[in-house]
């Protein structure tokens, strides 16, 4: 993990082969050429032992415990993480960033995709998705007398789909 650590901090190579001689992390080769494919995510955990019996000298004790999952990048590619230099231009927070852009608001979630012109009913496909989430609210927690009416209930048109993948997680051990 410390390598990987390494690598991700851009560290130079004489820290790393520093570390990996005294057997602290792995070495340069090992975490040069890799897929990247991989999300890590870290947890740490506080747990306060207390003891049945207590004794003379000895009190509660708290252990630090770190977990940590690896989970695989489903259909990305290094290109698409090469987004460094782009996020470094955009941070309107830097001090000495080239844009400084307005705070982004809940409502700029509302432009994010087009808004195609309505259709013949008058509506357009935000409002064609209200309606529908209305119409499946009534039908489900609704009276009773609307649940004949699901069948006849369609499904919203897809604007961006992301593909069903199954996840494979990874425990990893520290």
């Amino acid at each position: 993990m410390i390598g990987l650590f390494l690598h991700a901090a851009n560290a130079p190579e004489s820290v790393h082969e520093l570390l990996s001689s005294i057997g602290l992390a792995v070495s340069v080769s090992t975490t040069k050429g890799q897929t990247m494919g991989m999300l890590w995510a870290f947890d740490n955990v506080d747990i306060y032992m207390r003891h049945a019996t207590p004794t003379i000298g000895q009190s509660d004790s708290l252990i630090h415990l770190t977990s940590a999952i690896g989970v695989p990048l489903i259909s990305i590619n290094t290109g698409q993480l090469q987004c460094y230099t782009a996020l470094q231009n955009r941070a309107s927070l830097r001090p000495d960033s080239a844009t400084r852009r307005a705070p982004v608001s809940p409502e700029h979630l509302l432009v994010l995709h087009d808004e195609p012109e309505a259709d013949r009913s008058g509506l357009r496909r935000r409002e064609r998705f209200y309606v529908y989430k209305f119409l499946q609210d009534l039908i489900g927690y609704g009276p009773n007398h609307f649940r004949k009416f699901a069948t006849d209930l369609e499904q919203p048109e897809t604007v961006e789909q992301i593909p069903i993948t199954k996840t494979e997680y990874i425990p990893q051990h520290l």
